[in-house]
C-alpha cells in the first residue's frame, strides 16, 4: 500500500520547510514558510517533476516578491533523501523539483509487487459507509447513471480501506419515512456516514431531509448528497429503451462516469459502440496482446529487474507514463473524499493517450535485450494500473 509519489511530495515538504528554517535563522526571510501549500505534478513536466507555490502564496505575507523568496528557498536547499535531486525557481516565483531516476525506478517497482492491492491505501481507516441508490426493477436511463455513479463510489471507498454497503431504496414522498429509513440504518448497522446518490432534480429535497436528519441530532458529516445530472434522450424513447436494455453494460459504465454522459445519447443512437471506453479497451486489449506475445517467443518479465536496467527508461514518453501510473493511488483516494467519478474516467482516458504515444515512438521488442526487459516492465505496470481502475467502474477484465 506504498504510494511513491506521496513519498516524494513528503520529501519535497521536509526539503521546504528545512530550507525556510535556515533562510529564516540567515535573516535571509522575515518568517518561516507555513505548511499549507502545495505540491503537485504539473501538467508541463518539462521544467520539472513537481510544482510547489510556497513562494506564491508567502509573498503578501512576508512582504517580498515571490521570485525572491522562491530564489532563497532554492539556495538553501539540500537534497539528501531519496527521490529529489534539484530545485529551479520560475518566473513567477513557482519552485519546480526534480525527481532521481530512483522515484520513476520505485514507482515500477511498486506496481509490480503490490499488482491486485495497487491503488489501495488506508484513508478510510476502517470506517462503515452505507451508499444508497434510487433503483426500480426496471431502472430509467437515469437511474442506471446513477447506480453507476454509486458502484464506481463504493468500490473507490473499498479501494481506500472503507467498509462499504450499498443498498437499493426508494425514497418516499413522504419525509419522515425516508428520516426514519436513514435514522435506523445509521444505528442499527453503525454506519458512521450515508451517502446518497440520486437525479440532481431530487438533491434539494436530499439536503432538506440532511437538514432534519441533522436538526435530530445527526452530524452534518454523517449524511452527504450526490447529485447526477439526467441523460437526455437521442431521439425520443425509442433510443432511451434501446440503450437501457443494451448489453454493453460496461461502455455504459464507463460514460455514465464521464462529465459529459449528460449529453452522451445526443452524439448517435449507436454511442455505445462510438466512445472513448472503446479506446480505452483497444489500448488495454493491445498490452495484454504484446506481453502474450513475448511470453509465447520466450520472452519473459523478469520480476526481479533493477533499477540499473529500469533506469534505461529515459525518454520523454515513458517517463511521462511512469508519472501517470504513479498517481493512480492519488485518484482513487481523491473520488473517495469528492465523489467525483469522472476522475477515473479522465485517468483511463489520458493513461491510454500517453501509452499509445508510448508504444508508438519506443518499440517492445529491440536488439537490447536489457532495454527489452525495461519496455516489457513498463508495459506490465500499465497493464496491472489499466486492470485495477477499470474495476473501479466495476468493469471486470481478463
Amino acid at each position: 500500500m506504498s504510494n511513491i509519489v506521496k513519498h516524494a511530495v513528503g520529501e519535497i515538504r521536509s526539503i521546504i520547510g528545512n530550507s525556510a528554517l535556515a533562510s529564516y535563522k540567515g535573516k535571509a526571510l522575515p518568517a518561516l514558510i507555513p505548511n499549507g501549500f502545495t505540491v503537485e505534478i504539473p501538467a508541463d513536466t518539462s521544467i520539472g517533476d513537481f510544482i510547489c507555490n510556497a513562494a506564491v502564496i508567502n509573498a503578501e505575507k512576508m512582504n517580498m516578491p515571490s521570485i525572491k523568496i522562491a530564489e532563497i528557498i532554492k539556495e538553501n536547499c539540500v537534497f539528501d533523501g531519496e527521490y529529489i535531486e534539484s530545485c529551479t525557481a520560475g518566473s513567477t516565483g513557482t519552485l519546480y523539483f526534480k525527481a532521481t531516476d530512483k522515484w520513476f525506478c520505485n514507482i515500477m517497482h511498486d506496481v509490480m509487487a503490490c499488482v491486485d492491492s495497487y491503488g489501495r491505501s488506508l484513508y478510510g481507516k476502517g470506517k462503515k459507509v452505507l451508499v444508497l441508490v434510487s433503483s426500480s426493477d426496471k431502472p430509467t436511463l437515469n437511474e442506471l447513471r446513477c447506480r453507476a455513479v454509486a458502484d464506481c463510489i463504493a468500490r473507490t471507498m473499498t479501494l481506500s480501506a472503507y467498509r462499504v454497503t450499498t443498498e437499493n431504496y426508494i425514497f418516499s414522498d413522504k419525509a419522515e419515512e425516508n428520516t426514519s429509513y436513514c435514522r435506523k440504518r445509521m444505528t442499527d448497522g453503525a454506519f458512521e456516514k450515508i451517502i446518497c446518490v440520486c437525479q440532481s432534480a431530487d438533491e434539494k429535497y436530499m439536503i432538506e431531509l440532511k437538514a432534519v436528519l441533522c436538526a435530530d441530532g445527526i452530524s452534518e458529516d454523517c449524511f452527504d448528497v450526490v447529485p447526477v445530472e439526467p441523460v437526455h434522450a437521442y431521439k425520443g424513447n425509442a433510443d432511451v429503451s434501446a440503450i437501457s436494455e443494451s448489453k454493453n453494460e460496461n461502455a455504459m459504465k464507463f460514460i455514465f462516469n464521464t462529465d459529459t454522459a449528460d449529453k452522451v445519447t445526443e452524439l448517435a443512437p449507436d454511442f455505445l459502440e462510438q466512445n472513448e471506453f472503446i479506446s480505452v479497451q483497444r489500448v488495454y486489449s493491445e498490452i495484454c496482446g504484446k506481453i502474450n506475445t513475448l511470453t509465447a517467443n520466450g520472452i519473459s518479465l523478469n520480476e526481479d529487474i533493477s533499477d540499473e536496467v529500469l533506469s534505461l527508461l529515459s525518454s520523454n514518453e515513458e517517463k511521462e507514463l511512469i508519472r501517470h501510473i504513479g498517481q493512480y493511488t492519488n485518484v482513487i483516494t481523491d473520488i473517495a473524499k469528492t465523489y467525483s467519478t469522472a476522475l477515473i474516467t479522465k485517468y483511463l482516458i489520458k493513461l491510454a493517450s500517453l501509452f499509445t504515444t508510448f508504444s508508438k515512438a519506443k518499440p517492445l521488442a529491440n536488439d537490447n535485450a536489457q532495454l527489452t526487459q525495461a519496455r516489457l516492465s513498463l508495459y506490465r505496470c500499465a497493464e496491472i494500473t489499466f486492470k485495477d481502475a477499470l474495476s473501479a467502474l466495476t468493469i471486470d477484465v481478463q
